[in-house]
């Protein structure tokens, strides 16, 4: 069994929430959509023993990605945000499972 997490994110509002070492995806998608307040967050990211980070950018966009190591996840989420042309991309969240 691994370490699940998720992270929720609202375009609109830049709402997010994140979770992380719940026992499947589903718990862990609940629990990061329970922290997000706005009507329209949505799970951007889930992930399995390891880190990920959500990088943020004007207008919102986004970027998301994963490594074992936290800096090079977010490094790799802000270079994501930018690749899609978003401006200004900065970390909203970054987290790892608790084997990180």
């Amino acid at each position: 069994a691994g370490y699940e997490g998720a992270i929720a994110f609202s375009q609109s509002t830049g709402a997010s929430g994140w979770s992380k070492n719940y026992d499947s995806k589903r718990a862990a998608s609940n629990a990061a959509l329970d922290q997000c307040n706005a009507d329209d967050c949505r799970i951007v990211y889930n992930f399995t023993n390891s880190c990920a980070a959500l990088a943020a950018g004007d207008g919102g966009g986004y970027g998301v990605d994963w490594d074992v190591k936290k800096g090079r996840a977010e490094r790799k989420a802000i270079r994501a945000c930018e690749d899609y042309g978003n401006s200004g991309c900065q970390i909203v969240i970054s987290a790892c499972s608790k084997n990180q």
